[in-house]
């Protein structure tokens, strides 16, 4: 129990308390906080007035004098108490004449629903009424006689409720509250809890070094009640239906973009099967994260707070979760890939954090002496480049450097060795020219590195090349017998065995060492890498980094129980900037076309409805991507409209009236035409329609990946193991060499026995098409050998007017003339049904079909 010397609200409130109003609504609310503790526990009060309100020496409220309290609904009397034999407690007789002098006390401040003459049950709403006119006292000035204090109260008491005249003066938001608290009926009253929430209270006042002080306390005890407490509000906020619009407002913009969505899903398939062909498997990872400062020292993070106040992050990258799951389960070897979103924080309040696609892929390896996985790693990136025109076109290089060389090259220029994650960070920010060299040398003069040292820094770091060329400068690091040379060494010893590894993989992309390349070095420890191009942006040539990545071994022993013993295993990843690369395919003035679907299936009218649904499961069960309409009234024009922007060849317009017989319309380039086909034949017509994707990326593509790997000099690697012909026998393969030179008898057994071996299980994935197959081997880059798909072979007429086309596009015309001339003489006039050609320069092969 606690001691409160000489002091209540009815003294305070005496002393003019109404002039006063932080003071006044602070202890309202520390008088409504203790109300609803009160009511919490399940008790009503029962005699809430000034008189039992005390304050401390502290100035703050404690509710007093209990004798009436109880922990449930009854009935009671105030003032006067007559007790029936049920021993229940009935309401007070008042005075006859209706004056209340004689219940001056308690009886100013019972709910009416008490005051009644007959039993009446309640509830806590009874101590709301008495606060409502606890609060008015609080708000008015002091009563100078008791008389004037009865009539005042009376008349407040009153339905409707009467305000002295002088009451106006005061502000309307405490009007109202008086007037919501003294509502006569209980259920229109609030609870203490929804008038804590209510807008009408002002907020609460406090010192800005005493709510520090508060916050500070509170913060310190994540397990006390009032951390939950303070959480437990954070989390009951409500959100406005502006707030909930205009959320996301800038993400969607209302426009939806069809052909985007396919072009990424494009750039995704492509990527997956790059990834697949090396033997990696898609792996995610947990999405939240606990938030490490240290890991993303400087990293700006999309953080957000659970429910037990504990803060997590959306994934900066895809790297993080996956080295914290290798560690965590002891993952000692393998291969993923991951094409998920990253996050990055918004300045704006209440908005969405930006959303950016990343594609991760990582090799863990036992092997840790070794820098074949590192190898890999951008053998594979680099593959990606290849495969995309738009990449191709912008000439990318790899950028290489060694987290041991960097090290050696700052401690050599003097950077104390407690301050190199920052100098670190300073030169990242360097090198993607968010600072300039004056601002950098600034940064470094705050580690007491003299102009000298600088220059001495500034001598290795805005050097690249190949290591030859590096190879005096960096002596200066290697020859020395000081800390850093063991450092130097390493690094240089790492990067040479790295550049010969990539020669003997065949990267065609040119490989610098560019000893000023900073990346993540907080995470990595080894060779780190970047694949770089010069672009032109906003009348400026800016750096393009579409990938980066290194080893980072220590990261996983960053995330190592204390308990593991398994031996911390090679780790070397890369990051893919997908936005990146769909972007740059979308900028191409001839972007690649991506269809939905091979052909759309359109009922004509409603009773051909049926009849649509065989002919689109036909195509499904067979292996073509098909889609149906399902509006029947959109008229034909529309439909057509839309296949051409949508990239589908096939329209097969199907209808009851036309019996077993199909009406097929393709499109192909800007040329249309239009066939009327038995049903049975659809499917054989759509695959002649759409050859390049049904065999080459259904078929084809899985079966040659499987069959072989390329070396860097193009010769083939049998990878089955075996040359059975599975599935082939009785295949007639012919090899015809066209060669633009004279070709000798060996070397052309060379290139049969090479396409041969190439082709073997070709036979087995053509449907039984045909048991012949024709091979022209030309001597052509895979580029030109492309264009030879846009032919036709419908009839004679179709064909000499795209090979017209196509050698108005292309050079070295009496070569490709006279390629143009065996197609003729096979396709046309032989009939031949499948005709493969190859490049036996490039290893690279499609099929006319």
């Amino acid at each position: 129990m606690e001691y409160c010397e000489k002091s209540t609200l009815r003294d305070t409130i005496d002393h003019g308390l109404h002039q006063d109003q932080n003071r006044l609504w602070r202890l309202f609310r520390e008088i409504l906080d203790g109300l609803a503790y009160i009511h919490e526990q399940g008790m009503i009060h029962r005699d809430l007035k000034p008189v039992n309100i005390f304050l401390d020496s502290q100035d703050h409220v404690k509710i007093g004098d209990f004798g009436l309290a109880t922990d449930h609904p009854a009935n009671v009397a105030a003032g006067k108490f007559e007790v029936e034999e049920s021993g229940s407690a009935v309401i007070p007789k008042p005075d006859p004449s209706g004056n209340m002098t004689g219940m001056v006390g308690t009886a100013l401040y019972v709910s009416p629903e008490v005051q009644g003459n007959t039993k009446a049950t309640y509830n806590q709403k009874v101590d709301l009424f008495s606060l409502g006119i606890i609060l008015f006292e609080m708000s008015y000035r002091p009563m100078t006689t008791g008389a004037e204090r009865i009539n005042v109260l009376s008349q407040l008491r009153a339905e409707p409720i009467v305000f002295p005249g002088d009451f106006t003066a005061y502000e309307q938001g405490t009007q109202k509250v008086i007037q919501w608290l003294l509502n006569h009926d209980p259920a229109l009253r609030p609870t203490t809890q929804e008038l804590l929430k209510s807008e009408l209270l002002p907020p609460p006042q406090m010192e800005e070094s005493e709510l520090h002080e508060v916050l500070q306390h509170t913060m310190a005890n994540i397990n006390g009640k009032a951390y939950r407490t303070m959480v437990g509000q954070l989390f009951a906020q409500n959100t406005s239906p502006v707030m909930d619009y205009t959320y996301d407002i800038d993400l969607h913009k209302g426009s939806f973009s069809f052909n985007s969505a396919k072009l990424q899903q494009h750039v995704y398939e492509t990527i997956t099967r790059i990834f697949k062909k090396h033997g990696a498997v898609r792996l995610q990872t947990p999405l939240l994260l606990p938030r490490n400062r240290k890991l993303y020292d400087g990293s700006e993070l999309a953080c957000f707070m659970d429910h037990s106040g504990m803060l997590v992050t959306l994934p900066y990258d895809l790297r993080m979760a996956f080295a914290r799951f290798v560690a965590r389960n002891n993952i000692t070897h393998l291969k993923r890939y991951s094409i998920e979103r990253v996050f990055r924080p918004r300045k704006l309040d209440r908005a969405h954090p930006r959303e950016l696609l990343e594609c991760a892929f990582d090799i863990i390896t036992p092997v840790t002496n070794s820098l074949l996985p590192d190898a890999e790693t951008i053998y594979t990136i680099s593959e990606i480049v290849q495969e995309f025109p738009a990449l191709q076109e912008r000439n990318y290089n790899i950028y290489l450097n060694h987290t041991s060389l960097l090290k050696a090259i700052l401690l050599h220029s003097g950077v104390p060795e407690d301050k190199l994650s920052q100098a670190s960070n300073i030169l990242c920010d360097a090198m993607s020219e968010k600072l300039t060299k004056r601002e950098v040398e600034a940064k470094f003069c705050n580690f007491s590195l003299s102009t000298n040292s600088l220059q001495t820094l500034y001598k290795y770091i805005e050097q690249k090349g190949n290591l030859q060329d590096l190879a005096p400068l960096l002596t200066s690091l290697t020859k020395q017998k000081t800390a850093v040379t063991q450092l130097a060494k390493q690094g240089l010893k790492d990067l040479e065995e790295l550049t010969v590894l990539l020669r003997r993989l065949g990267v065609k992309l040119q490989v610098v060492v560019n000893l000023g390349l900073v990346y993540k070095v907080q995470h990595h420890s080894g060779i780190i890498f970047q694949f770089v191009a010069f672009i032109r942006k906003r009348k400026r040539t800016v750096p393009d980094i579409v990938a980066a990545g290194g080893r980072y071994d220590h990261l996983i022993l960053e995330f190592r129980g204390p308990a593991s013993t398994v031996p911390v295993p090679s780790a070397v990843g890369a990051s893919v900037a997908l936005d990146k690369v769909c972007a740059a395919m979308a900028s191409m003035e001839e972007p690649p076309s991506v269809s939905s679907c091979d052909a759309l299936v359109v009922p004509v009218g409603q009773s051909s409805m049926s009849k649509a649904i065989n002919v689109v499961q036909k195509l499904w069960s067979t292996g073509v991507s098909a889609d149906i309409a399902y509006d029947v009234s959109q008229s034909q024009e529309t439909t057509l409209d839309h296949c051409r922007l949508a990239g589908i060849t096939c329209v097969a317009l199907v209808s009851d009236k036309e019996g077993n017989y199909v009406k097929v319309k393709s499109f192909e380039k800007d040329r249309q035409s239009e066939k009327r086909i038995p049903e049975s034949d659809l499917v054989d017509h759509v695959i002649q329609k759409c050859r390049t994707k049904f065999f080459e990326e259904r078929n084809i593509r899985e079966i040659s990946e499987s069959i072989s790997l390329q070396n860097p000099k193009g010769s083939l690697l049998n990878t089955t193991g075996s040359s059975e012909q599975h599935g082939s026998s009785g295949m007639n393969m012919n090899v015809n060499v066209i060669s633009p030179e004279k070709v000798s008898s060996s070397a052309r057994r060379r290139y049969e026995t090479q396409i041969q071996t190439r082709l073997q299980n070709l036979g087995s994935n053509l449907q039984n098409k045909s048991n012949d197959i024709e091979v022209l081997a030309v001597d052509l880059q895979k580029e030109t050998l492309i264009n030879f798909l846009s032919l036709e072979f419908d009839s004679e007429e179709q064909f000499n007017s795209s090979v017209k086309t196509l050698l108005s596009r292309l050079p070295k015309q009496r070569y490709l003339k006279s390629i143009c001339d065996e197609i003729h003489h096979y396709k046309i006039t032989k009939k031949v049904a499948v005709v493969v050609l190859y490049s036996y320069k490039d290893d690279y092969y499609k099929i006319l079909l």
